[in-house]
């Protein structure tokens, strides 16, 4: 059953706490302490994708990889989840529009307790149109064995017919986070924020999506006229956009003036535009 939390949206000291909408099996719902960002946690103190705004800069609670190594500083991480994760997950009874509740089989690998609470359903309808519902919780399913109990946060747009209709299942964007680097895969991740102290394999900490920040780059920044856009490189660095290709992910702007004293200067200071 869905808690509900009301509150007043109240700004401390410049500092707001924004809890997410309700994704069942998620620790410290409620919780509306406003957090050190600087301080990571071996226990889960707030919902994976909690927002918090801290002036300029914003950041959203996330979880990193159990088995990805110690997270850096200074380098902007990924989001670990592939929409091909549960491909070929078929439906076990026809969902229709409106529906709150649908039940899907675990096609290609078992599903865990709320492995997708707070993350999204990816569907094509009867029909064919896209559909992209948000999760509520999920109950745990063996491949062959049963469906899995789907709650999602709102009703269904598109119908879907049992044993037919294949869909998608994916976490939360902030629930399994890496640190971007060169290797298998380069090139095929995205960036979703930007660590501020080591964050330990498997713990819970603040990572920064919006705002000033400073975050190394691969070069010099903004030491040439109208270098401004810097883009995401490979390994969690940045660079400016012309350095990259048009498919490049954008990850801001230079924060600062590269001018001083009659001479072109380098800055990685800047304004990070990923979440807002």
């Amino acid at each position: 059953m869905t808690t509900i939390i009301n509150h007043d949206l109240r700004v401390v000291d410049g500092r707001t706490l924004y809890m997410p909408p309700y994704a069942g099996g998620q620790d410290g719902w409620g919780n509306l302490a406003l957090p050190d960002v600087g301080v990571s946690d071996a226990v889960q103190k707030y919902p994976i994708g909690t927002k918090y705004v801290e002036g300029d800069r914003t950041f959203r609670y996330a979880h990193a990889n159990p088995s990805g190594g110690t997270i850096t500083p200074g380098r902007l991480v990924c989001n670990m989840n592939t929409v091909q994760e549960r491909a070929g997950a078929s439906w076990d009874v026809n969902g229709v529009v409106g529906d709150t509740v649908v039940y899907i089989n675990a096609m290609v690998n078992n599903i865990d307790l709320n492995e997708f609470a707070g993350g999204y359903l990816l569907y094509a309808g009867a029909d064919g149109l896209s559909n992209m519902i948000p999760i509520v919780s999920n109950t745990a399913a063996t491949t062959g064995d049963g469906p899995s109990t789907i709650v999602l946060g709102m009703p269904l747009t598109g119908a879907a017919t049992a044993g037919v209709t294949g869909s998608t299942l994916t976490g939360s964007i902030f629930g399994n986070v890496l640190q971007m680097s060169v290797g298998a895969g380069t090139g095929y991740q995205s960036a979703v924020g930007l660590p501020l102290m080591e964050i330990t394999q498997d713990y819970y900490a603040w990572i920064q999506t919006w705002g000033p920040c400073i975050i190394v780059g691969v070069a010099a920044t903004g030491d040439t006229d109208d270098e401004r856009t810097v883009i995401v490189n490979q390994d969690g660095c940045i660079k400016i956009a012309s350095m990259g290709t048009v498919d490049s992910q954008r990850a801001g702007f230079i924060a600062t003036t590269t001018w001083y004293n009659t001479g072109a200067v380098s800055s990685n200071f800047i304004i990070l535009q990923l979440f807002p």
